[in-house]
């Protein structure tokens, strides 16, 4: 049985006022955001712990009609997308740019939830912004 806790990365009294204005002016030009999710670490730990406040928010994200991108450097891919089907988390592109002609290793995205890269703030900003 898989067990489900919050990510330790996330405190909630984080804020970002500036990437916020951000976000809130690609949202009034384009109709969504693009959302970058790395999975290791961030939907689900190494020893297999599912992280429950990030998995609702990407829900919460891909229900208001923003684009999710898993992003991943597991070497089970097939298996990282049967978990993420089981736990009802839906994505629009999987390793792959949302950007026709997108000439850039480097991959596009207006906010990215990744363990690595400023979890707290990103996490916490967007819930935010999907709140209001």
């Amino acid at each position: 049985m898989s067990t489900f806790v919050n990510h330790p990365a996330i405190s909630p009294i984080s804020s970002n006022h500036w990437l916020l204005s951000r976000l809130k002016h690609q949202m009034s030009k384009h109709p969504s955001l693009i959302i970058g999710v790395d999975f290791d670490n961030t939907i689900r730990s190494t020893d297999g712990t599912y992280y429950q406040d990030v998995i609702n928010l990407v829900i919460k994200a891909y229900k208001q009609g923003h684009t999710i991108c898993i992003w991943t450097a597991n070497k089970f891919p097939l298996e990282v997308q049967a978990d993420l089907a089981l736990l009802g988390i839906h994505y629009d592109y999987f390793n792959d740019s949302p950007l026709p002609g997108w000439d850039s290793r480097k991959p596009h995205f207006n906010i990215l939830l990744d363990d690595i890269a400023g979890l707290n703030e990103a996490y916490n900003t967007l819930n935010h912004l999907l709140d209001i």
